[in-house]
């Protein structure tokens, strides 16, 4: 059986507390059975990678729980490695594991002599948890309280850039942490842009996160008026109506509408008059993107994109002739928009 602790096993609810645990505790001479639970798979991601660093030289072996079988897993855990003392399973989706999977599972950690498993997952059924409990250290996440998660992520963000021999702005940690849904692979997407951004620079400030966003607002400008003409789906013409705009972002949107609505007004000419190379029209798309754009306009009529340009130049020249609100001129537009992507002739 796996050697015990020197304190008995326990099931910890804070990472502090878990990493605590294992700095008092932990010996890579040792056999363990770890589980790190929660809902965000990057985090927990984190968290294992730093519980494998402690395994000193220790080969890593990692098995998923839906793909694999339980003779598959046991030989994993009961085979050596060539060139390596020690060995560490991680097993990962624990919560997908089949009924039987984890009934094999559990007899085989009750008697086995010898091992090193991490289990990986959202969550460990009760009755598997209860049969292993006096062997297993658990990290349990699920039920963190939002002022711990939001601390032990700020820490990780700031640890994060430390590697890159950079500072984080603790009110830019704040925003990150608020601004991106909460979810740590958006963080991480962000720093990355940030510690590209302040290539020359050891400190990341606010100012520094405002100037990439300002860029990253303008491709998500480009992104939605992309789905508006092309209607990739629904999610597009909601998300352009529930956005306020002003008379900058207003114009802006307009030319790139413009320029989204002349590509598909050339190719729906070119399918009426039986051009068979019509690709070779726009030599600066991707083939994935024609073939995007072709598949859009073949569910639509064939005068749409003409139809739209109309409404689009009449929005403009209510914009430069009339005192109207921009929002309710893009409204308007979206309405002739949608009305013409739908009505069949």
């Amino acid at each position: 059986m796996v050697k015990p602790y020197k304190v008995y096993r326990v099931k910890l609810q804070t990472y502090q507390a878990f990493k605590q645990h294992i700095k008092q505790h932990f010996s890579d001479t040792d056999d363990h059975l770890f589980a790190v639970l929660g809902m965000d798979f990057y985090e927990r991601e984190v968290i294992i990678k730093e519980v494998l660093s402690s395994f000193k030289g220790a080969t890593i072996v990692y098995v998923d729980a839906l793909e694999s079988n339980f003779p598959s897993l046991r030989s994993e855990l009961e085979v050596g490695d060539l060139f390596s003392d020690k060995k560490v399973v991680v097993l990962k989706s624990i919560e997908k594991a089949s009924k039987a999977f984890l009934k094999d599972l559990a007899a085989y950690l009750e008697t086995a002599s010898c091992y090193s498993l991490i289990l990986d997952g959202e969550k460990l059924e009760k009755s598997f948890y209860d049969k292993v409990t006096k062997q297993l250290v658990a990290l349990d996440l699920t039920k963190e309280k939002p002022w711990d998660r939001k601390a032990r992520i700020i820490s990780w963000l700031g640890f994060f850039v430390k590697r890159d021999g950079k500072t984080l702005a603790p009110e830019l940690a704040d925003t990150l942490y608020e601004s991106s849904e909460k979810q740590l692979s958006i963080m991480l997407q962000e720093l990355n842009k940030l510690i590209c951004y302040t290539k020359g620079s050891q400190n990341i400030s606010l100012s520094d996160y405002r100037a990439v966003s300002s860029s990253q607002s303008e491709e998500k400008l480009w992104n939605l008026s992309e789905g508006i003409v092309f209607r990739n789906d629904q999610k597009s013409f909601d998300e352009a109506v529930c956005k306020k705009l002003d008379a900058q972002t207003f114009h802006q949107l307009l030319a790139q509408l413009r320029y989204h609505l002349q590509i598909a007004a050339k190719m729906q000419a070119l399918v009426l008059s039986g051009d068979t190379a019509a690709m070779s029209h726009f030599p600066r798309l991707m083939p994935k993107t024609f073939d995007k754009y072709q598949r859009a306009l073949a569910r639509m009529p064939s005068e749409y994109a003409k139809d739209a340009l109309r409404a689009l130049f009449d929005a403009e020249a209510k914009a430069k002739s009339i005192a109207v609100d921009e929002n309710v001129l893009f409204l308007e537009l979206l309405t002739k928009m949608q009305i013409s992507a739908t009505l069949r002739r």
